[in-house]
């Protein structure tokens, strides 16, 4: 057979074939059917996005809460092995006095046992209080990176004015975002004043925004039983101490304070610094139920504060004693004999 026979022929051939398909096709409506309705068969697979939006966290809470009992408890031992890790990960890479420390003189006092203990050597129940170290900016930082979260800053007015809108008072919010999404994940605020610790203008700022920074760290991974709002750069305030004054009246030592007395005592003392007052009065010529004048009681108290050797004040009968009361005594009988 010649060539373009072959040709023809193996042309009409897959012709044919093509046909056959094509014929065996179920035939396709030039327009769809709205009389028939709608099926309700879910599709044999759902086409996932790349990225998708996660739920609210109030979501993912509403659903553990729904879970039942043995997925709750899986999800839950799951969420302690991760916290845990990731915590003694944390820990293990942090440096003391770079990352995190106490500030100079705000370091526990531990006794031999090392119990904390107050300032009083009394030991404190551990299930009372426990030191915690400052986290500083560097730490703070730290976590940032490794959490893959952008710190963004923005000054606060709204709670500038409920600080009572200071002048000079700097206060941002430190908003935590997520790299990837752009969500925010938590924020935080500080507050710094200018002319605080003798800082100014750019310093201040800072000092502001790291206070931000630490705060919104702390609240949004939930660190606050490791550590408290960094305190580095808090020294107490400086105190000009006042100069000796030696006329200055002094405390009298506790041996010489007057006692504690009964309700009874003290009715009776009473009764005899009135007695002791007439009788005073008296020997200046004044009336003894006669009202004092402010001379007349500048006057009697100098008499008491001589006769008796001591300043006090002799217009409270709490400040009595039963001697200052015999002094007195003493002293107007001297007078009287004159």
């Amino acid at each position: 057979m010649p060539p373009t026979e072959l040709q023809d022929s193996s042309k009409a051939s897959r012709g044919g074939r093509a046909q056959k398909l094509i014929d065996e096709m179920p035939p396709v409506a030039d327009k769809p059917d709205w009389s028939v309705e709608p099926t309700t068969t879910a599709p044999p697979f759902e086409v996932v996005p790349a990225v998708q939006k996660l739920p609210p966290a109030a979501d993912f809470r509403e659903a553990a809460m729904l879970a039942p009992v043995e997925v709750m408890k899986q999800g839950l031992a799951e969420y302690d092995e991760r916290r845990k890790t990731f915590r003694d990960w944390l820990l293990a890479k942090m440096q003391p006095g770079v990352h995190f420390g106490f500030q100079p003189g705000c370091e526990p006092r531990l006794d031999a046992n090392d119990n904390i203990i107050d300032r009083k050597g009394h030991v404190v129940p551990k299930g009372q209080w426990q030191a915690k170290p400052s986290l500083y900016k560097a730490g703070a930082e730290l976590v940032v990176d490794v959490m893959r979260v952008r710190d963004e800053y923005e000054v606060d007015e709204g709670l500038w004015k409920q600080l009572g809108g200071k002048v000079g008072m700097l206060v941002y919010r430190c908003v935590l975002r997520s790299r990837e999404t752009g969500a925010i994940l938590g924020e935080g605020r500080g507050a710094f004043s200018v002319g605080e610790k003798s800082m100014e203008g750019n310093a201040a700022i800072k000092m502001g925004k790291k206070r931000s920074l630490v705060d919104a760290v702390l609240s949004t991974y939930a660190l606050s039983d490791l550590f408290t709002q960094d305190l580095e750069d808090m020294q107490p305030p400086k105190v000009d101490n006042p100069e000796h004054n030696a006329a200055a009246p002094k405390t009298p030592p506790r041996a010489a304070r007057p006692p504690m007395r009964s309700a009874d005592d003290q009715e009776t003392l009473k009764k005899d610094v009135l007695a002791v007052l007439a009788d005073w009065k008296i020997s200046k010529g004044i009336p003894a139920d006669a009202p004092a004048t402010p001379e007349q009681i500048k006057e009697w108290s100098d008499f008491v504060q001589a006769a008796s050797k001591r300043k006090f004040n002799v217009t409270k009968f709490s400040a009595w004693t039963a001697i200052d009361v015999e002094l007195c005594r003493e002293a107007l009988s001297e007078v009287f004999q004159r």
